[in-house]
């Protein structure tokens, strides 16, 4: 190998080697040690290949001399020379000893310009353009332009992904324009596979890749999970919370997004595998600007290779990594403006006004069912009051979303980059920070202590690859990222109060600055006043992931084998705290009876007032505080708690793994091969480890580009099971038949371009949520002096002696679960690759599905708890089909709409029903997770009189039912409604069916593009549209679409039910399910960006700046549903601690990307 000589672009009068003194004293050290010595005490710099010149070789100079005469003693104690080219010195291996010493060359500079196209004529920017071995070059602006001063006779390579590289000689000209062609082998797409990677085109498997520009374009906040919504058919995101950081690790405020790759095939953990370049890993804090691309891998021939863990199907994300060339540094912020998604006027709590007026015709309607109702209804006086505002602190109206919630909030994230590298190492660093802000608005009332919700992370990675031989190759990925999460206290009651407290109870503060607080209205809380004034806590998260991985191509052995071997270390922790604690001033609340007082006026004030609303008023004192009894009361002083570690929140995990692969090409026979071997464990705490050991293979043979054959298994081995099943085989076939490139379909070849079939069966398997050594007895110890066995009737005497008694029952046939899965796939190309088709149609059978024994029903006289089993089973089947168009119109415009849609339904085949129970009340036959309740008769069928509720049939309780109730049905007519009268719904609260149509354009500089996603045939809760619809303790509490919807025997219209006061709270009356609809269609995501060119690029280029890009975008702008929040999971909704908790928000951002 040789290295050209290196260019200078400096000032033409330069120094020689002959005319620099320089000291030296270095006595047998290293050539390294001495270049660098040189380089620090002179403006030359030394250039040589890594692969020819030895650096660690000894070399001594204790001298005063030019750099000529040292230059000339290190040629003699090495096998060296050297050559001076302006600045540079080029270092190479003597040939012969005529070879040895050292030479000088001076080579005037010239300035070489142009522009860089592509065969349409349309400026390519970004080329790199550089001189061989040189440590100078520049790339093209955005109008394809360059300039570069160089000496002369030296020879440009211009280079840029998807282009074939030139390199000119410049021979004595100033202007070189350049044409790249394109280079259809690196276009061919490559995607990333189980342990590997292939080509698009001989894939047999389902898999879908995601671009990282597409996820960073859909992620929200800090979860990259939402990023994937929409991307690609099959793969389902669930979002179910806005708090900042995408989970609350208080464990209050909502999970994660909740990802599904082709449905659910089991009641256990049914998420997908993620790893994260080859190494299992969380995906919530990976940081998307570090993505190149993520992987969604679907049927069992792309999965089987993952065993035992993809039976739920796998997510690869590969993170980004350097280049051969120049340093490329970018930088980009984005500036986030969120607010409330969707909160339809009609779930808001009514007025005060005619929420009372509800109330009191609530009352009249039951009284005569419950006479104590009449306790609670408001004068026709006091409901004036509200009519008419005159009392607002006495009768007031508050909004309590308004008074505790922004109009929006403003989120800021910013990364630094820089990749490149020479032929020795290449390198990716990336730096980013995401501070996310709260919804809530903040009291300050202690700047020092009050603890908002917000979200600070720190994400850091660097990629570096180092070409140690022309043979071996070292990549080591060194990752880690540190959060703190601020968790407001005030907890479910507080939000409670945001979403369902109602507006005529008490104002936010009187006059005086007190805040209001009636501690006798049941649940209704002064949510300003608890948010402001209550304990606070940070949760903090730090990570550190590492892999090494050292390659080695054995060409010289076997053409086509090579072999790596692969280190994985993770370390995370989690801590709690700071947490401040924080007691509130004395609240209170003056009654609205005051009014009746007769010596109240509309002209009152002052003292006068002020004494007579002391009669009046209840003060309510904090519990911690000293002075319970109200004569002493003081102010509890803040307390603040310091950051701890968590109990066992520390998990370390460590991978060793090797594999070997083999590729050759045998005329029309392409074949290649895996073996790997790996072993994993996982520590949490002081936890026992876990081990899992896999071994795996692949072979996949072509025959000349039309015939495609792939086999995968796993062998997997897991310390959970019984030596018996503590490994598990997993195996796969599959096959694909490109028929597009057979000789009789070549008429047909200029208007399809590509038809392939693929077929894929196998077995994968899965182990989640299953416990660990449930094939053993475990026995529980009551210990001494605890509660022991009791002896003596009817006096009895616990026994001072520890004993110990069975726990679980052992069962040794734990196993893995099981899933078949097969795939039958289409794939097309029309026109010019313009039109692109997948179709795919898709089956699955789960067995050995785990059953937890409190799953299970037994028989009585089986004696003991039942005993978790393997027993269950499921069906799964669907369809996936995508399209896309793309069409450059011009050389200045193009545009592509792109369109995906998804089906799947589960099945329960068996999951240990009785077997006499009634079909429609076991789980088998329907889908999991459905809803079940007892139907209404009709969605307009209602009790309209009293004749009509005793010519019905009865429930077991018929004392709550009065007019206005729905009527419900006697399902399996036995006479009476009960539980036995529950039937499932349509649909699973999941849905069963998703779309995503997209479209975009680009012309000139400006591009744009929209993304929608969709769902349909999914059930909602159990009554969920009713929350916050009753009466409790006189709070005249209802939603605005109750009011509007209310049954009256006077028009006998349709409504949810009779409104009724306290004592009919906790007892509802009468009212089965309405499945309420939960479809919607989301603008998921916008963009419109700018490139900047023309006159303004001429600023940037002063600047340094080569690339500058400005985008206005947004996430979840707009949807189009009946529903009333916007939640995916609907146990958000029916679930009482979590219901109305952190909404889901909009975003709209602004960002800059600028590269220099």
């Amino acid at each position: 190998m040789c290295t050209v000589l290196l260019a200078n672009t400096g000032n033409a009068q330069r120094n020689s080697i002959e005319d620099v003194k320089l000291t030296l004293h270095i006595d047998g050290k290293s050539l390294a040690k001495f270049f660098r010595q040189v380089e620090n005490k002179t403006e030359f710099k030394f250039t040589y290949n890594h692969f020819l010149v030895d650096l660690d070789q000894k070399v001594t100079v204790v001298d005063t001399n030019t750099v000529y005469k040292v230059l000339e003693s290190i040629s003699q104690q090495t096998q060296l020379s050297f050559v001076q080219v302006n600045e540079n010195i080029h270092v190479k291996p003597a040939t012969s000893k005529s070879d040895k010493g050292v030479g000088i060359t001076q080579l005037a500079d010239v300035t070489i310009s142009g522009t860089i196209k592509d065969a349409m004529g349309e400026p390519i920017p970004g080329v790199a353009i550089s001189i061989p071995g040189a440590a100078v070059g520049t790339v093209t602006d955005l109008e394809g332009r360059y300039s570069l001063t160089i000496p002369e006779e030296s020879t440009l390579v211009f280079s840029f992904i998807g282009y074939e590289t030139q390199s000119i000689p410049i021979g004595g000209r100033s202007v070189i324009n350049v044409t790249l062609k394109e280079d259809i082998a690196s276009l061919d797409e490559v995607v990333v596979v189980g342990y590997g990677t292939q080509k698009k085109e001989s894939l047999v498997g389902a898999i879908s890749k995601v671009e990282g520009d597409r996820v960073r374009l859909g992620v929200q906040g800090a979860d990259l999970g939402t990023s994937l919504r929409g991307s690609t058919p099959g793969l389902t995101s669930m979002i179910s919370t806005g708090v900042p950081g995408g989970v609350d690790y208080s464990g209050r405020n909502g999970e994660n997004a909740q990802l599904l790759i082709r449905g659910q095939s089991t009641w256990n953990n049914s998420s997908p595998l993620v790893l994260v370049d080859g190494i299992e890993r969380d995906i919530l804090n990976v940081d998307p600007n570090a993505v190149e691309s993520i992987s969604v891998l679907k049927d069992a021939s792309a999965t089987a290779v993952f065993g035992v863990k993809g039976a739920n199907g796998v997510i690869l994300i590969t993170t980004k990594r350097g280049n051969e060339g120049r340093a490329v540094v970018t930088f980009d912020t984005k500036t986030t403006f969120k607010n409330i998604s969707r909160m339809q006027d009609g779930q808001r709590p009514a007025d005060s006004y005619p929420a009372v007026q509800t109330m009191n015709n609530a009352i009249l309607n039951e009284v005569q069912l419950r006479p104590n109702s009449w306790d609670y209804i408001y004068p026709q006086e006091w409901v004036e009051h509200f009519k008419t505002n005159d009392y607002p602190y006495y009768f007031p109206n508050v909004n309590w979303r308004d008074e505790n919630l922004k109009d929006y909030t403003i989120d800021q994230t910013y990364n630094l980059s820089a990749s490149g590298g020479t032929k020795f190492v290449k390198y990716f660093t990336t730096v980013s920070y995401l501070n996310e802000t709260d919804m809530l608005k903040t009291l300050n009332v202690d700047p020092n202590s009050t603890i908002e919700n917000d979200f600070k992370r720190l994400n850091i990675r660097s990629n570096l690859d180092f070409q140690l031989t022309p043979t071996t190759m070292f990549r080591v990925g060194l990752a880690g990222y540190f959060f703190d999460q601020g968790v407001r206290g005030g907890g479910d009651s507080a939000w409670r109060g945001v979403w369902e407290s109602s507006p005529e109870i008490f104002p936010v503060q009187y006059p005086d600055g007190t805040y209001a607080r009636d501690e006798g209205a049941y649940l209704m809380t002064n949510s300003v006043y608890d948010f402001g004034y209550s304990s606070g806590q940070h949760w903090g998260g730090t990570g550190l992931n590492t892999d090494f991985t050292l390659a080695q191509d054995l060409g010289f052995i076997l053409k086509g084998l090579s072999v790596e071997a692969k280190l994985g270390y993770d370390n995370s922790s989690r801590t709690s705290g700071k947490t401040t604690y924080l007691d509130g001033p004395l609240t209170k609340y003056i009654s609205k009876s005051i009014v009746d007082d007769p010596r109240f006026s509309s002209d009152l004030s002052g003292s006068a007032l002020s004494n007579l609303e002391e009669e009046y008023t209840t003060w309510n004192i904090a519990s911690r505080t000293p002075g319970a009894d109200g004569y002493d009361w003081t102010p509890y002083p803040t307390r603040t708690f310091s950051q701890s570690i968590l109990t066992n929140s520390t998990v370390r995990s460590i991978l060793y793994q090797f594999q070997a692969n083999y590729h050759a090409d045998f005329g029309k026979h392409n074949v290649t091969g895996l073996g790997l071997v790996s072993r994993a464990e996982r520590t949490i705490g002081s936890v026992f480890p876990t081990f899992r050991e896999d071994w795996v293979g692949r072979v996949t043979y072509g025959f000349d580009d039309r015939y495609l054959l792939e086999a995968n298994a796993a062998y997997n081995g897991s310390e959970k099971f019984a030596p018996e099943y503590r490994f598990g085989f997993f195996p796969s076939a599959a096959v694909g038949w490109i028929v597009s490139n057979e000789d009789f379909f070549e008429p047909i070849l200029p208007i399809m371009n590509t038809l392939k079939f693929r077929y894929s069966n196998g077995k994968v398997g899965s182990d989640a949520s299953i416990d660990r050594w449930l094939y053993t007895n475990s026995y529980i110890v009551n210990p001494a002096g605890g509660t022991g066995m009791e002896f003596g009737a009817p006096y009895t005497v616990s026994s001072p002696y520890p004993y110990r008694y069975e726990g679980t029952i052992a069962n040794p046939d734990i196993q893995w679960e099981t899933s078949h899965k097969i795939d039958y796939g289409i794939e097309a190309a029309f026109f010019d690759n313009r039109l692109l088709f997948t179709y795919d149609y898709f089956t699955e059978h789960r067995s050995n599905i785990f059953l937890s024994g409190g799953d299970r029903v037994l028989p009585a006289y089986y004696g003991a708890d039942p005993v978790a089993a393997n027993v269950g089973e499921v069906d799964i089947k669907g369809w996936e089909i995508e399209t896309e168009f793309r069409n450059q119109a011009s050389r200045s415009f193009g545009y592509w709409f792109k369109f995906g849609a998804s089906y799947v339904i589960d099945n329960v085949i068996f999951k240990g029903d009785p077997e006499l129970r009634p079909d429609y009340q076991k789980q088998e036959g329907f889908p999991m997770d459905i809803v079940r309740a007892t139907l209404n008769q009709g969605e307009h069928s209602f009790y309209s009189s009293w004749n009509d509720i005793y010519n019905s049939v009865g429930t077991e309780n018929n004392s709550d039912l009065l007019p206005g109730d729905f009527k419900t049905l006697d399902y399996n007519a036995d006479g009476i409604i009960n539980a036995d009268d529950n039937v499932p719904a349509d649909y699973p609260i999941r849905p069963q069916h998703t779309y995503s149509p997209s479209a975009g354009l680009s012309y000139k500089n400006f591009s744009a593009s929209v993304s929608f996603y969709g769902v349909y045939n999914l059930s909602s809760g159990l009554n969920w549209r009713y929350s916050g619809s009753s009466f409790g303790s006189s709070v005249a509490r209802i939603a605005n679409h109750y009011v509007d919807n209310i049954w009256s025997p006077e028009n006998e219209r349709f409504g949810e039910d009779a409104m009724n006061a306290s004592s009919r709270f906790s007892s509802r009356g009468r009212q089965g399910f309405i499945n309420y609809p939960r479809y919607y269609l989301r603008l998921e995501n916008a963009e419109i960006s700018y490139n900047i060119t023309g006159q303004n690029a001429q600023l940037l280029e002063k600047l340094n700046i080569s690339n500058a890009r400005i985008s206005l975008s947004g996430n979840n702008l707009l949807m189009f549903s009946p529903v009333y929040l916007d939640m995916d999971k609907v146990s958000q909704l029916s679930n009482v601690s979590n219901r109305h908790m952190y909404p889901v928000l909009r975003r709209v951002n602004l960002g800059m990307h600028l590269e220099f």
